[in-house]
């Protein structure tokens, strides 16, 4: 590695000295060597010129190298800036306040000069890795963003889904938040004959860019799918969608989801599911009797074709009873509380147990709860009890049936 384009700071004031650790810095190969006599002109060069690393002599006049080293690691940080401590007396006893501080290292003088010129290389190629991770996490970060906002843009506008939904006899609310590292969730809605319409929810595996461009690909078969107007029956769109999936997925990745087709105006739902969470049957009576579990195991999509055909179900909901569907972020999520092994809770994660709960504890109202306060007192739990919800994506949604007064 060359140092070339690297920038040193020499803050000593002995000539000698500072003579001294000019040339063992040239012999290394970098390219410009700044120096200073005392601790105040050292923190003004430091942050002006922002060095790739800094030898500082401890006992300098007017401000000392303890208090330039403050004021150094206030506007540098240790990893871009190494701060290398010289010194011409003992001062191990103040060597746990010096890293506090901030410091990096630290030799005594009389130096052994090769030893000096090892520490250097070591900590301005420590430094030059830093500086190259974080430049490669800011260009990671940039094109997290960039797909996201892909992804959210083809997500459906919520605005033209609200009459549709609404002129079928249902109040609907959705939440759905990317990951930090970004998963593959997403979700439809379209319109159908006699006022119906249809609904679906996907989780594709994966997270971080492919998973994005993977999950885009998956939006755009569902389109297609939709576009050719024929497969209305939930099971026969998953069989086609699966065959679809087989073909252009990656080995190893898969998609789990549901597809529904809601009846105007009747409550009844036809669904068919891939491997997504049990669905939640809601109502307001607070009994045992108040949520039901709704199967939802299937095939995930994307691994077999092999003639694999979903099958269709139908439930009903009675007027004020309402349909939570979601993804798997929510369920699997934990609190600090919980230990990350999923076998000490049996058959239901602790995610699951606190939306349970949630459902059970709706108010007996006359009027059916608004979807939107569903999801949102069920988000509001998961944050207050501390929940980590940047791990996976999380989508949630929530159907009530108005019934005659709503």
């Amino acid at each position: 590695m060359t140092f070339a384009n690297k920038t040193a700071l020499v803050v000593e004031d002995t000539a000698y000295y500072r003579a001294r650790f000019e040339h063992m810095l040239k012999t290394l190969g970098v390219g410009t060597v700044l120096t200073a006599k005392e601790g105040l002109q050292a923190v003004r060069k430091a942050v002006y010129y922002r060095p790739d690393i800094i030898l500082l002599d401890l006992y300098m006049p007017t401000v000392d190298g303890f208090e330039a080293c403050r004021r150094i690691r206030q506007k540098l940080n240790k990893f871009t800036t190494p701060i290398l401590v010289i010194s011409g007396e003992d001062n191990r006893a103040n060597m746990d306040e010096l890293y506090k501080m901030g410091v990096n290292d630290y030799f005594e003088k009389p130096i052994i000069e090769q030893e000096v010129i090892n520490r250097i290389r070591f900590y301005l190629e420590f430094s030059s890795t830093f500086s190259h991770m974080r430049a490669l996490d800011k260009a990671i970060l940039s094109d997290l963003n960039t797909a996201r906002s892909l992804m959210e843009h083809m997500l459906p506008d919520k605005d033209h889904v609200a009459p549709v939904v609404r002129n079928a006899g249902y109040d609907h609310h959705i939440i759905h938040r990317p990951s930090f590292h970004i998963g593959g969730d997403f979700w439809t809605v379209w319109p159908l004959e006699n006022g119906d319409f249809f609904f679906t929810i996907m989780d594709i595996s994966g997270h971080g860019i492919k998973a994005a461009l993977e999950t885009c690909e998956v939006m755009a078969i569902s389109e297609n799918l939709r576009d050719q107007n024929r497969h209305q029956d939930p099971g026969e769109y998953l069989t086609h969608l699966n065959a679809e999936l087989c073909n252009s997925l990656r080995p190893g990745n898969f998609c789990v989801g549901g597809a529904f087709r809601f009846e105007s105006g009747t409550g009844k739902i036809t669904y068919a599911a891939a491997g997504i969470p049990e669905m939640k049957l809601f109502n307001r009576r607070g009994d045992s009797e108040s949520l039901q579990d709704i199967s939802c195991n299937g095939l995930p999509m994307g691994i077999s074709e092999n003639d694999f055909t979903y099958q269709s179900g139908n439930i009903k909901l009675e007027e004020h009873e309402g349909l939570c569907v979601l993804t798997d972020g929510l369920i699997e999520c934990f609190s600090p509380g919980h230990i990350h092994e999923p076998s000490i809770y049996g058959s239901m994660l602790p995610g699951e147990r606190l939306l349970n709960m949630c459902l059970k504890n709706l108010p007996a109202e006359t009027r059916p709860p608004a979807a939107s306060r569903v999801c949102r007192d069920i988000l509001d739990q998961f944050t207050r009890n501390q929940y980590d919800l940047n791990n996976d994506d999380v989508t949630l949604t929530a159907f009530v049936r108005a019934g005659q007064e709503g």
